[in-house]
């Protein structure tokens, strides 16, 4: 009789453990983030996270709180969510919201999940090399000339470099002349941490000034625009000789 007791308060335990993860399952906490990223999943500002619990939780028992933490660029311990003061992302990097339910019988949610990732970049890209050099009064006329950035945490955005962002012009009392050519964005090996903008010449260049200039309009993934426009000059020494 007593094994037969036994066996059946052990089947009641588990039931009711069962009951009670079979009700956690039935809620959903999810978090919002404001603003949204943009196409490139980048932030360029403080990020906002709404969070929400729904669902039946345990059969009629509510929902006491929502417990979060944060983990990545920024490090957020195990809190009791706010609704008047939401978490708050300000680090650069990628920073994951894990959350879920406490409910009024001391049940919680199962399992607790990720409700938010948040990528932040809010440094603008910054020319941190060029070829050739600025000043130089020795370039060959039938090279590429390039523009390096420093290492850019949401990377340049190659769309955003173009023969309109990177422009080549000769130097004239009367009035400066476009150079025709062609422009590529490169990942530097073998770190990839870095990229170069190049700029191709349709034809060798003539003796002269020239005028080289990344705009504004160039912008990393994260939305961030160069600060100001990078112009820097040199000087070629002529078509190559002919052989």
């Amino acid at each position: 009789m007593k094994r037969i007791v036994v066996v059946l308060g052990v089947a009641a335990v588990m039931a009711a453990a069962l009951a009670l993860l079979a009700g956690t399952a039935l809620a959903d906490t999810t978090g919002t983030r404001s603003p949204l990223p943009n196409e490139h999943g980048w932030n360029n500002s403080d990020v906002t996270v709404t969070l929400n619990s729904t669902g039946d939780t345990c059969g009629g028992c509510g929902i006491k709180e929502i417990r979060y933490f944060a983990l990545g660029a920024q490090s957020i311990p195990e809190t009791v969510y706010d609704p008047q003061n939401p978490p708050l992302i300000n680090t650069e990097g990628f920073t994951s919201i894990t959350a879920y339910a406490i409910y009024d019988n001391g049940g919680q949610e199962f399992p607790k999940k990720k409700v938010a990732g948040v990528s932040i970049d809010k440094t603008p890209p910054e020319v941190s090399s060029t070829y050739p050099l600025r000043y130089d009064t020795r370039v060959y006329p039938d090279g590429e000339i390039l523009a390096g950035f420093a290492p850019d945490l949401s990377f340049i955005d190659p769309n955003t470099v173009t023969t309109d962002t990177f422009k080549v012009v000769k130097v004239k009392p009367t009035g400066n002349v476009p150079v025709s050519g062609t422009v590529r964005l490169e990942h530097n090996n073998p770190d990839f941490t870095s990229q170069t903008a190049f700029f191709d010449p349709l034809n060798s260049l003539d003796k002269g000034l020239y005028q080289a200039t990344i705009t504004t309009g160039v912008k990393d993934n994260a939305g961030n625009a160069l600060a100001k426009n990078y112009t820097w000059t040199f000087t070629t020494l002529g078509p190559p000789s002919q052989s």
